[in-house]
């Protein structure tokens, strides 16, 4: 249990202004869109603690790995808390997550992330923070492994399949808390992971978070982003859901068939963003079908694009668990963000045109994908935005073949004199192709 729990009032509060201090920025963009009636709503300081008590023995085939955790949120406060927590270490360097249970009071939802590998391995295990203030979620992976809406309940995955999980490894809770009352409340949450040895679970799951790196939503005008994410081997899919932030109006998934008709029906579709259907029947993606993703928005008084803030950026994702696991060799982390993906723009511009955009964005725009995010500037979500959907196909092979071949003098994507030249060395029938392509 955290000390701070006995410290007296005075000290908690000289505690919670130094620590959580970030908090105050998110309060004001809280009190911004509210408006003047409701900014005396949202003026206390957020005050915090927590405890948790995870299991530490694990079973050579199974076992349980328990925690408990307690927050505190403020009158009128809107909370997202994490906190980094343990997994007991098993009898091999994975344990396999094949369910698990909760019980939760005064929480809107709760969530589990992945840890990025490069997470420290001294961080706190006791000490929540804002999920949102900077820097908070550099170690935690973009999409959630668990999101769940009820006060009490349990999931079991698809028997004989199960996440691979670093034994003692770390991952991130997330817990998301509204506080309408005129008092404070401590949110409470229990959960239990169901962990199994790796030697009994034959369906290792992969975890697809198809992330559209592209979206520009204008003030007060309707939007829309596209992506496209070819399958490349028979999957099955055994939990699926879409996921959007506070603009988000619609959100549908489609399946296209290897050589076949677009898909007109969804295999997932959710108009509410903060409580997206996830779907848990079986699903088979052929070998060579098309995930299709449509997103969209409806502006508010500022221009929103692509990132991480639910109520600052925007973001259109696909979320499934699925098997069998691509290894490393077959692409798996490419395959599971997406970063080859095409179909991108909502636009009309061709990709002669894309490609003219493009170079006229200042330096260092170009999108960067590190531990599952994606930085892109402004000035290149816009131009692949404006592009027609059919575009950003031969645009992505170009800028494949410089970045395999002109990296050195392509470097960030300008094109000077030696970046000319190593083009039409190297890439000149994908920049041929690209001048010359019409939008279908």
């Amino acid at each position: 249990m955290s000390s701070s729990l006995l410290r007296p009032p005075d000290e908690i509060k000289l505690v919670s202004s130094v620590l959580y201090q970030p908090l105050m920025t998110r309060m004001d963009r809280i009190q911004t869109r509210a408006g003047a009636g409701l900014l005396a709503f949202y003026v206390n300081l957020l005050g915090l603690v927590a405890c948790s008590s995870p299991s530490t023995s694990l079973d050579k085939t199974v076992s349980k790995a328990s925690f408990a955790l307690t927050f505190r949120t403020e009158p009128g406060q809107e909370t997202h808390w994490c906190q980094y927590l343990r997994l007991p270490k098993g009898v091999s360097d994975e344990v396999m997550l094949t369910g698990y249970r909760w019980k939760m009071t005064s929480m809107h939802h709760w969530s589990l992330y992945r840890a990025t590998p490069d997470v420290p391995q001294d961080v706190p295990t006791d000490q929540p923070f804002d999920c949102f203030a900077p820097g908070a979620a550099d170690y935690t992976q973009a999409a959630a492994l668990t999101q769940e809406h009820e006060l009490e309940d349990q999931t079991a995955f698809a028997p004989g399949s199960g996440f691979a999980l670093e034994s003692g490894g770390l991952f991130v809770f997330q817990s998301h808390t509204v506080n309408a009352t005129d008092q404070p409340i401590e949110p409470t949450i229990s959960f239990e992971l169901d962990l199994a040895d790796p030697a009994e679970v034959p369906n290792r799951l992969g975890l697809i978070q198809f992330y559209d790196p592209f979206i520009v939503v204008p003030p007060h005008a309707e939007a829309t982003a596209r992506m496209r994410c070819e399958i490349p081997k028979d999957l099955t899919l055994i939990r699926r859901w879409g996921h959007m932030h506070v603009h988000g109006a619609e959100a549908n998934v489609f399946l296209d068939p290897p050589g076949g008709p677009v898909g007109a029906t969804p295999i997932t579709s959710t108009t509410d963003w903060a409580h997206p259907p996830i779907q848990l029947d079986t699903l088979e993606l052929p070998k060579g079908s098309q995930v299709r993703m449509e997103c969209k928005y409806l502006g508010g008084d500022k221009l929103v694009l692509q990132g991480p803030d639910k109520l600052d950026d925007e973001m259109c994702m696909f979320i499934a668990y699925y098997y069998p696991e691509l290894t490393p060799e077959e692409g798996k982390t490419d395959f599971e963000n997406c970063t080859r993906g095409d179909w991108y723009g909502s636009g009309t511009k061709t990709c002669k045109d894309l490609l003219a955009c493009i170079q006229a964005c200042p330096q260092g725009e170009a999108p960067v994908i590190a531990n599952t995010k994606v930085d892109v500037g402004p000035c290149w979500q816009q131009c692949v935005v404006d592009s027609c959907p059919s575009a950003t196909t031969p645009f992505l092979d170009l800028r494949n073949c410089m970045d395999s071949n002109c990296a050195s003098e392509c470097a960030g994507f300008s094109f000077g004199d030696a970046c000319t030249s190593c083009i039409a060395n190297s890439c000149l029938s994908e920049y041929a192709t690209c001048q010359t392509a019409a939008c279908e």
